[in-house]
């Protein structure tokens, strides 16, 4: 067979060892087959086995999710078994076949050869042999591949299934959702379960009346199933409205504030009240005045009969260091009818503009947080991997756990949450319009060095210093779990490039870098921050490397993780953090009433809506970080890495409950086991 040495038949009657091949059919939807399948096997002196049919005497081999086991015969003369060929016909009903891994026992060796295959096995017709030639471990970059022929071909194919949807001021998106990325069949029919069980709970739940009486009134909504969140007990205090901005749904706008920003209507004069003994100036001074600023939301698009805010609100560090709200204006133009909302206003003009601040929060964390700079910017990162790297690549055997069914949640979430009339039109102030719009305006401001690097995210904003900024736990975990990430990576990287060199020749790895910082109208990705070679994107150093890898798993993991599972304790009590706000924007500081914040809330039903699903989006589905569900990885120095950051996650997750204890409200959601590997939910 090709260029081996040497070709031994396996049914001599001499002399024979028994060898076993175990095959792991992958469990992706029609990833069994009827072909009938062959194999020869390769030892470390290019000696070729005979071909091999692998059946199983009246047995249903090769199904979804299944192991097979067929034994042969092998000389005892033949070595250890360090490459297979493997190929199928078109024969039956169901031909098409997805191999997770193969394990080769030999008696003789003692020991199991293993060949992580992660393809689909395309049938032998005509000209086209389609043998698959797979070394043990198949671990290798490109340029020391003996079957680059192969690996090339893979590519072309792969290049045939990730097709590009391009849409000018949009993130890209895969065109199909390919085999490859569907749900497997445990994880839908678990996702399935949950969301019927929750939409029971729901539908039982609106036999209410549909308004609400009194603030008291939304509480009975809760019960055993359907848990009362701990805002439910804060939302009116400022302490609370300060915390959300540290460790809530959308802790990354807070920003050391050096000077008051022009369109900020607040002078001296008016906050003398409110800081008592302290100043503006000394404040700034001190370090202990911070700001955020919603201005991307201004002029937004919203659902008809609504209205969005663009806040911008101050804070100051009292002698507690509590972060509290001393300011909020709800536009960003000063003039009389958008006055500075200030804690001495009237208790319920006040609360009325932390509401509506929080509205506008709300919809900048789901559009742009949250679905925007993880969901879609993820997909097309993970688009231009399948494009352009094989899976016999070290670096997408790294990458690998954490794409886990994300573009497979996204294609769902499109057609039942962001489409015309579903739960982002149904239940947000903006809509899917609106989302779409924030979406647009955000997307092109994500990057790999910022964005996705955490240590220069916080320096951005000047509260990377725990002693400026305390109790910003969010930060603090971001930072640990980071670190973590960049070390593996690190360690990871330098196994298989000793030099720049070797990066510079690494083709698959610098058309990846080429096609994320391509302009998306010219068949790129568009991603802001990839290192630039010979005037497009390229990888110069290992280290440019190791900052896009660690940017990609952070973000895949723990950044989704910190946007995504807190949803329903923040958005499940709505006059803690409400997705929609119904009426007319408050524009004046007459007194309010109990009354006004009902008429303003979302309705009962819209309310249960939102809390059914972003409870079912709060639950994680899939594995912590670094128990991969599929192990790619299966080389035994990167195996040692492996290990080395679990037990690092795990000694982080004992620091991090220990300071937890000392909490009035601990920060949980970056513990490393609340943290999925990749975004699948």
């Amino acid at each position: 067979m090709g260029d081996c040495k040497y070709f031994l038949c396996c049914c001599c009657p001499m002399s024979k060892t028994n060898c076993s091949i175990e095959v792991h059919t992958g469990d992706q939807r029609g990833a069994s087959t009827d072909a009938n399948v062959y194999v020869i096997l390769y030892d470390e002196h290019n000696v070729a086995s005979s071909k091999q049919k692998l059946d199983n005497f009246l047995q249903d081999d090769f199904q979804c999710g299944a192991v097979d086991i067929f034994e042969v015969n092998l000389p005892t003369n033949f070595g250890r078994v360090v490459m297979i060929e493997i190929w199928r016909d078109n024969y039956g009903y169901s031909a098409d076949w997805y191999v997770d891994i193969i394990k080769v026992k030999q008696s003789q060796q003692k020991q199991v050869s293993i060949f992580p295959v992660f393809r689909w096995i395309q049938p032998e017709t005509g000209t086209d042999e389609n043998h698959y030639r797979i070394i043990e471990l198949d671990t290798v970059l490109p340029q020391f591949d003996k079957n680059h022929k192969q690996r090339e071909k893979e590519i072309d194919h792969k290049r045939q299934n990730y097709n590009i949807n391009y849409k000018p001021g949009l993130p890209i998106l895969v065109k199909e959702l390919p085999n490859d990325e569907q749900f497997s069949a445990d994880y839908l029919r678990n996702l399935v379960f949950s969301k019927i069980e929750h939409l029971l709970l729901n539908l039982k739940a609106k036999i209410f009346v549909n308004d609400w009486t009194s603030l008291d009134d939304i509480d009975k909504v809760y019960d055993n199933e359907r848990e009362k969140p701990a805002s439910a007990d804060y939302w009116r205090e400022d302490d609370w409205f300060g915390n959300q901005r540290l460790v809530g749904c959308n802790p990354a706008l807070i920003t050391l504030c050096t000077e008051i920003p022009e369109n900020f209507g607040v002078t001296e004069e008016m906050m003398e009240p409110v800081l008592l003994k302290e100043t503006l100036a000394s404040l700034i001074e001190k370090k202990r005045l911070f700001y955020t600023d919603l201005a991307v939301v201004d002029g937004l698009k919203h659902n008809k009969d609504f209205e969005i805010c663009a806040p911008m609100a101050l804070f100051m560090l009292d002698d507690t260091d509590q972060l509290l709200p001393i300011a909020i204006q709800l536009n960003q133009k000063k003039g009389p009818d958008n006055p500075v909302f200030l804690p001495t206003d009237n208790d319920y003009v006040w609360l009325m503009a932390k509401l509506w601040y929080n509205n506008a929060d709300a919809s900048f964390h789901q559009s742009v947080l949250h679905i925007g700079w993880t969901h879609f910017m993820m997909e097309g990162v993970i688009i231009a991997l399948h494009r352009n790297v094989s899976v016999s690549h070290p670096i997408f055997k790294l990458l690998a756990p954490h794409t886990l069914f994300l573009m497979a949640i996204n294609s769902r979430g499109l057609k039942k949450l962001i489409s015309e009339g579903g739960w982002v039109d149904c239940t947000m102030t903006i809509g899917v319009a609106g989302m779409y719009d924030l979406v647009s305006r955000c997307q092109s401001k994500w990057r790999f060095d910022l964005h996705g690097t955490p240590p220069a995210e916080f320096k951005s904003r000047n509260v990377e210093d725990p002693n400026v900024l305390p109790n910003y736990y969010f930060r603090d975990d971001s930072l640990v779990i980071y670190k973590i990430i960049r070390d593996y990576v690190t360690g990871y990287v330098h196994l298989y490039y000793d030099n720049d060199k070797v990066l510079w020749d690494d083709w698959e790895m610098q058309n990846w870098a080429k096609d994320l910082a391509k302009d998306k109208g010219e068949g790129g990705i568009g991603v802001g921050g990839v290192p630039e070679r010979n005037g497009e994107g390229g990888f110069n150093t290992i280290d440019e490397l190791i900052m896009v890898l660690s940017a990609v798993l952070y973000t895949c993991s723990a950044g989704h993780a910190a946007a995504n599972f807190l949803q329903y304790a923040e958005y499940a009590y709505p006059p803690n953090y409400p997705s929609q706000l119904r009426g007319k924007l408050i524009r004046d500081k007459e007194p309010r009433t109990e009354n006004d914040i009902l008429q303003s809330l979302p309705n009962r039903n819209v309310t249960l809506d939102v809390m059914t699903i972003t409870h079912l989006l709060s639950d994680k589905a899939t594995q912590s970080l670094g128990d991969f569900e599929t192990q790619y990885i299966y080389d035994p120095k990167a195996l040692i890495l492996v290990d080395k950051f679990r037990a690092e996650l795990q000694d982080a997750s004992v620091k991090m409950k220990e300071r937890n204890q000392h909490l009035k409200f601990p920060h949980e959601v970056l513990l490393p086991e609340n943290i999925p590997n990749s975004i699948s939910i």
